[in-house]
Parts: C-alpha cells; structure tokens; sequence
C-alpha cells in the first residue's frame, strides 16, 4: 500500500512538471509571436517611405556587401547606407572638378596674352559642345580679362572701338534655330560720337519658305543708340532700337516679313538682337579682338566675343 501511494505521489508530481512546462512554453510561444507581430508592424509602419524609395528600382533584387537580398531586406540594409555613399561620392567627384578648375586656372595665366588669344580663336570654330571646351573658352576669356588695360581715355577707347566686328561666340543660350533659315554671318559696327554713339549687329541671312530651296536671302540690322555715363561702360538706350531688313540682289519676297523676324529672333543671341535696357562692358579690346560683357535685368554676365572683320583669318581644320 505504501508503495502504491510512493507511485501516485511520483506520477502527481511529474503531472505538476509537465503542466508547468506546458504554461511556459504557452507563454514564451504567445511572447515570440507578440514579438514578431511588433517587429512587423514596426518595419512596416516605420520602413515605409524607404519602400517608395525602393520600388523606383526596376530591379527588386540587388546585391548588398556581395549577399543576394530580397527587397524589404534591400531597403532596410542598404537604403541609408547607399545614400550616404552617394554623398561621399558627390563630394569627392566635386572636389576633383575643383582641383582641375584650379589647375586649368594656373595654367592658363601662366600662358601671355598673345598665346591666350592664338588658343581661344582656334578653338571656337572647332566646338562640338563638350564641358572641356566650355571650359576652356571661360578659362582663356578669364584670363585674358585679368590681364586686360583698360583704355585711360575716352578718346583712345572711342578710336578701339569704332569699326566692324564679327561676332564669335556667346556665353548664352541661343534658341532652336528653324530649318528653313540660315544665319551666315553676324557683323557688330561701333559708330562713335563722344559719350555716345550707335551700336548696328547685322545678320546676313538665307531663307527657303518652301522648304528645299534658299531663295530668300539678305540682312536684317538691330540697330540701338548708346551712352557712356560710367566710365567705359556703353548703356543702350531702354526705348530706342530699330529692326531694318534690306533683301539681297536677285532675293526672292519672303511671303511672311514678321515670321522671318521670328526665325531669325530665335537664331541670334539674344542679347544682339534686342539690347534694350542693357549696357556693354568692354572687358578685353586690341586691335583685332574684343570681348564684352552685358549687364542689365537680364543677360547679366553673358559674354559676347568679336573678332575685327578682315583682321584675322580662321581655319577650323587646322589642329589646336
């Protein structure tokens, strides 16, 4: 009998084990699973503007530390970490702009005015439109400014001048030019008279209406009135400005004369074909070169660059 009662009390006791051990594993499963649930209505409630981000990826699986990630582990491992990567990147590649800014800059002031002058007429027939030629034309522009004497007279600078340039080139953006109309040649004249005088920029043109053949041809002339009122500064008058157009011998009648004046207003700079309101600041000027710079309520720090008509000749074949 005492044994019987020993067997019952063991088997009550290990009864009692087992059930607690039930409550625990029941508590720590419901503790797990809690858990999890938060976990996952944190990552989605507060991951959620990275998805967004994500989800302009087109390709959801990607790689991040050489491991094969699916897209929530994507976000949540490499989404901040990329952008401070990106950063760092920007940073450097800006840095590296920087130092070959400032390189570019001592070499070209290293080089004399005439070899600034030889390099930049060369290389604006040549451009195709690379950052490195932009560059380069800012970089010898610069330059030759910097090394520019400005005239200590009214009368020499009236003498510099005076004449007939033929535009080059322009740090501002021109318009998207019309097939059926081309600019062959654009002429600034200086006509002087004390502190002032009358600034013509001519652009000879070529039309074809139809659209196969150039029968239209001729110029058409801007024609603005400046004073000198600031030391050599050369300010158009805000309300005079004359738009003249004259037809070459043997032209063809453009069927649409205010049409014409729309081509060719998108195909000038625009600066040359309306100057009203503006002013000119000859900051380089010899015998054969003269680079100016507009200010104004708009336009402000556009350059023009002119060359004297018949003073020099340009090859664009010619290797720089």
């Amino acid at each position: 009998m005492e044994a019987k009662r020993n067997i019952r009390k063991d088997h009550h006791v290990q009864l009692c084990i087992k059930k607690r051990q039930l409550y625990a594993l029941a508590t720590l499963g419901i503790f797990c699973v809690g858990t999890n649930l938060i976990n996952v209505w944190a990552f989605q409630n507060i991951q959620k503007p990275n998805r967004y981000y994500y989800d302009s990826i087109p390709n959801h699986y990607h790689q991040c530390g050489g491991l094969p990630l699916s897209p929530l582990h994507q976000i949540t491992l490499c989404s901040t970490a990329a952008g401070k990567g990106f950063a760092k990147i920007e940073d450097k590649q800006q840095q590296k702009e920087e130092e070959k800014a400032e390189i570019l800059k001592q070499e070209t002031m290293a080089l004399s005015v005439p070899e600034l002058k030889s390099r930049l007429i060369e290389l604006i027939p040549k451009m195709t439109g690379t950052n490195m030629e932009f560059r380069l034309v800012e970089a010898y522009v610069n330059a030759l400014e910097d090394k520019f004497i400005p005239p200590q007279t009214l009368g020499f600078l009236n003498l510099a001048i005076s004449g007939d340039w033929q535009f080059l080139f322009t740090t501002n953006q021109i318009g998207n030019p019309s097939k059926s109309l081309r600019l062959t040649e654009l002429i600034q004249t200086v006509e002087t008279d004390e502190f002032g005088g009358q600034v013509s920029n001519k652009a000879t043109w070529d039309l074809a209406e139809d659209g196969a053949i150039f029968d239209a041809r001729g110029t058409l002339s801007a024609i603005h009135s400046y004073k000198i009122n600031q030391g050599a500064r050369m300010s158009i008058d805000s309300d005079d400005v004359e738009l003249k157009i004259e037809l070459a011998r043997g032209s063809s009648l453009p069927k649409d004369p205010q049409a014409l004046v729309g081509l060719i207003y998108r195909a000038m700079p625009k600066e040359l074909f309306n100057s009203t309101e503006l002013a000119m600041d000859t900051t380089y000027l010899d015998t054969d070169l003269k680079i100016v710079r507009w200010t104004g309520i708009r336009h402000e720090g556009v350059r023009n660059i002119f060359m004297r008509s018949g003073s020099l000749t340009i090859d664009p074949s010619s290797q720089l």
